[in-house]
């Protein structure tokens, strides 16, 4: 990292600089640490009458663990699901990856990436052996699961794939993520169909556009399908352009009252005659409102976009 030097910022990072004379800065905490066991380092070895004793004594090893522990990070640690739905869920606007390990600790070269990239990327680290069962859920789409994955590795949680990335691979491999992010970002999406949008005319009786609708049971449901990789996909396969005649929408069943109970009893009609309810799973429709016509798909989600 150059610490005896201003350092510029690489390609990717933000349009600054940081300089080592900023007092109150996270790389000048850094340095007064480092100095601070530079002179005790120091005083050890140039004052003969000042040894520390045999098991405190400065080794490399010891000066490799010390600095692991003092940098600082923006790394959030998963112990549980609770954790893994608050981690998904904040900061949406961020990309988001998952550094899945066996050994206690975040290497110093993440530590670093992860402060340089904080504004645009959230990362996360999981243990497979303190939280085995968490660390499961984000490998059950690897054939052969967790005993597959070679540790360390990265869960990028956009694409839902497994990337083993170490040294200087890993700063071009962040940058990647946050641009394949940023990218995915600007194409349309689904979106909720909310009680404010339908009174304003979105997917309402007088809508002449097609609106594909996603019918979730429940808000876990939703949570989870919405942040899978198939349901992306057909967001982009369906409509490349915001100017497409196709609404993307979804709704969430369970609410009797509130904006999404209200949202429901106006879409009663519908749901009855497509059977969307919440005994019947995620369900999709292809609806034109204003022709009071719809049509249901079965089966593999996968095929919606040719079949629409």
């Amino acid at each position: 990292y150059g610490y005896s030097k201003k350092l510029a910022c690489g390609t990717g990072d933000e349009a600054s600089s940081i300089d080592k004379s900023d007092s109150g800065g996270i790389l000048a905490r850094v340095f007064r640490q480092l100095q601070e066991f530079w002179d005790s380092l120091s005083v050890s070895f140039n004052d003969p009458r000042v040894r520390l004793p045999a098991k405190e004594r400065i080794t490399e090893k010891g000066l490799f663990q010390w600095l692991a522990k003092a940098m600082p990070d923006c790394v959030v640690h998963l112990a549980t699901p609770s954790d893994r739905d608050s981690f998904m869920d904040t900061h949406p606007g961020k990309a988001k990856l998952v550094f899945l390990t066996e050994k206690q600790g975040v290497p110093p070269k993440l530590k670093g990436l992860s402060m340089d990239f904080q504004e645009r990327l959230s990362v996360a680290v999981v243990n497979i052996r303190s939280a085995p069962q968490l660390f499961a859920t984000f490998v059950q789409h690897i054939p052969g699961g967790a005993g597959a994955v070679s540790l360390p590795a990265f869960f990028d949680v956009q694409s839902e794939e497994i990337a083993v990335k170490r040294g200087p691979e890993l700063r071009p491999y962040l940058v990647a993520v946050i641009n394949s992010f940023q990218s995915s970002q600007r194409r349309p999406k689904f979106e909720e169909l909310t009680l404010d949008m339908y009174t304003t005319g979105m997917c309402s009786s007088q809508d002449s556009q097609f609106c594909l609708l996603v019918v979730f049971p429940s808000e876990d449901e939703a949570r989870l399908q919405r942040r899978s990789k198939p349901f992306m996909d057909i967001s982009h396969q369906l409509k490349r352009k915001e100017t497409d005649p196709l609404r993307l929408v979804y709704i969430v069943l369970g609410e009797s009252d509130g904006d999404r109970g209200n949202l429901a009893q106006k879409l009663r009609n519908l749901l009855s005659a497509s059977n969307c309810t919440r005994e019947a799973g995620t369900s999709v429709v292809l609806w034109r409102p204003k022709r009071k016509r719809f049509e249901k798909f079965h089966g593999d989600p996968s095929s919606i976009p040719e079949e629409v």
